[in-house]
């Protein structure tokens, strides 16, 4: 481990790359103490936790053991139905509340909840159903939509405050229904912890009503025009979804200025909309299957999550077998079960050192177990990989067929890892917003051929199964090929259509129905460059400079899941910005 003179000094000196690993985190005080107590963790898990044999491949750069800067578990999905039943209790050191029956107190509630929770895992806090649920607390009161508005900005301002450690905002994760889903139309809805006289099939009313009033704060933005990261909303599409409905037409300009939204496929995918709320009763039969985490990209369905991300360099392992497919699968398989080896010990460890000893007393209170969490394993380069083990992209056929083949091997050998060991495993397209880099960085100083994207010391791998950002033709030809690879994925995938600006929100609208119409991909999103002048606001434009005063612009665009200013990319990322084909579609 680092002296802690030189880790001070790498951060105040910005000598360390990792100073920009997560551009949620701001350089400041608290990026400072965050980042301290990040090496001391990353040194414990390392020294203290792990055999040597998985430390050295984390060293080495054969594979990326996330979250070690915490000791903790990943995400979660937490029940939102939980906590208009209980309010807040359990949790030392803050007052408890009685369960909500107004909708700004749970508003304030859910708020403050996901400060609490948030500051007890890593990744990303999730709420399910957010419309249903909350709908009711509008139509038992018979607020207005001037209420309801005002109480929706509280919120939304609230949960983009730098809350949690490291002065960064929550990581907060919102699914959106639209409409009741069908399974909840004759339920009797939850106000005040108990059971009222009318049904979630009976308050679409209401549920339109803080859809429009979401999308409306949302896309206000700030005092200065600019857009809110927080919350993700996802929102599902299904059979029934209404394209037409006048009351969506803001969520399509959402859609179209910012990128906000993501937008989960239950037309045309292998999807249940069911299981976001019934995962933790789903998952205790059949382990002779790999199950999809649900509850948008980078949140989980109710009481389920992960525990933790392992993600394997396959450009490293195509390099070091080039050309023998038995030796890469043999390398594949060696780091595949050092990766399953390393979360059954990260599991092991955080029952004994964490839930039994009630180290995340939040958690405990509203979830209370692991058993329902998966450990995710995923993967980084397989455009590089091929690139690396045959001299040919993952736009040729025999390159692409080689992708699913690794795909399938992948699945397969993590079924056998479920039922060896009786936990749950899923297989992601890991978002890798600092680990593409890390892997090529790492690679170039020991392979200086190998293959990767950019130069110098700006490079990166392409992530997941995605085509190379400079090579994206358009929309459709990228999902037609990314179809058969994105469905192998059982935790989070998605694709982002880069677009040089602001589309018509009926041209986002077109673009949505199509691609889930026509394909099976279970997440997509809509990722425009969003243009800032600290003295005019957002400028509409496609230019670098302000038009009216010169000065340079902000960009924003997603990094790899949410919204940031691109200044604050890492090197690779700031380098994958600049060579996406943004299109114009």
């Amino acid at each position: 481990m680092k002296s802690s003179k030189a880790i001070v000094e790498s951060y105040l000196k910005k000598s360390d790359w990792r100073v920009k690993e997560n551009s949620n985190a701001p350089y400041c005080y608290g990026g400072l103490n965050k980042y301290i107590g990040a090496e001391v963790s990353k040194d414990y898990w390392l020294r203290e936790v792990y055999p040597e044999e998985i430390a050295q491949a984390y060293v080495d750069g054969h594979l990326h053991i996330h979250d070690l800067g915490g000791l903790t578990i990943y995400c979660c999905g937490y029940s939102l139905k939980d906590i208009l039943y209980k309010g807040v209790k359990g949790v030392p050191n803050i007052p408890s509340s009685a369960p909500a029956k107004h909708f700004d107190s749970v508003l304030n509630q859910c708020a403050n909840l996901v400060t609490v929770f948030q500051n007890e895992i890593m990744g990303a806090v999730a709420f399910n159903g957010f419309d249903t649920l909350l709908a009711p607390f509008i139509k038992k009161d018979n607020l207005s939509y001037e209420e309801v508005k005002q109480s929706m900005q509280n919120f939304i301002f609230s949960v983009n405050s730098n809350s949690r450690a490291g002065a960064e905002p929550a990581f907060f994760n919102l699914t959106f229904d639209l409409t009741p889903p069908e399974d909840m139309l004759n339920e009797y809805c939850v106000v005040g912890g108990e059971l009222v006289s009318f049904t979630y099939g009976s308050c679409q009313q209401e549920i339109d009503m803080l859809n429009k009033v979401f999308f409306e704060v949302m896309l206000d933005g700030d005092s200065n025009g600019k857009l809110f990261a927080y919350p993700i909303p996802t929102y599902n599409i299904h059979s029934r979804f209404d394209w037409d409905n006048p009351n969506n037409k803001l969520l399509w300009e959402m859609a179209g200025k910012y990128g906000t939204p993501y937008f989960a496929n239950f037309v045309n995918s292998d999807l249940d909309i069911s299981d976001v709320r019934s995962m933790c009763c789903r998952l205790r039969l059949d382990l002779s299957e790999l199950r999809h985490r649900n509850g948008g990209l980078f949140g989980a369905g109710d009481s389920t999550g992960s525990i933790g991300v392992v993600t394997l360099n396959l450009p490293r392992i195509a390099y070091e077998t080039k050309g023998n497919i038995n030796k890469f699968y043999e390398v594949l398989d060696y780091y595949l079960i050092l990766a399953k080896d390393s979360l059954e010990i990260k599991r092991k460890w955080l029952q004994e050192n964490v839930i039994d000893t009630n180290f995340i007393p939040a958690y405990m209170e509203y979830v209370g177990t692991l058993r329902n969490h998966f450990s995710t394993i995923g993967i980084v380069g397989m455009n590089e990989m091929c690139e690396n083990f045959m001299g040919k992209n993952i736009l040729d056929d025999e390159a692409h067929k080689f992708c699913h083949d690794v795909g399938e091997y992948i699945r397969n050998k993590l079924l056998v890892f479920q039922e060896e060991t009786g936990n749950l495993y899923n297989y992601e397209a890991t978002p890798a917003e600092s680990t593409c880099y890390r892997f090529a960085l790492n690679d170039k100083k020991y392979y200086s051929d190998i293959i990767t994207q950019g130069s110098g010391k700006n490079v990166y791998y392409t992530n997941s199964c995605h085509i190379p950002v400079s090579l994206v033709k358009d929309i459709d030809s990228t999902f037609a090929h990314q179809d058969d690879l994105q469905t192998q994925f059982t935790g989070g995938t998605v694709i982002h259509c880069w677009l040089e600006g602001a589309i018509p929100g009926e041209h986002a609208k077109k673009i949505v129905k199509e691609m889930f119409s026509k394909y099976r991909v279970p997440y997509m999103s809509l990722s425009p460059i969003s243009r800032y002048c600290d003295e005019h606001g957002y400028i509409k434009e496609h230019v670098d400079k302000c038009p009216y005063c010169k000065q340079k612009l902000k960009m924003y665009q997603r990094i790899t899941g949410y919204l940031r200013c691109v200044d604050n990319f890492n090197p690779g990322k700031f380098a994958e910005f600049k060579d996406r084909n943004q299109l114009c579609e």
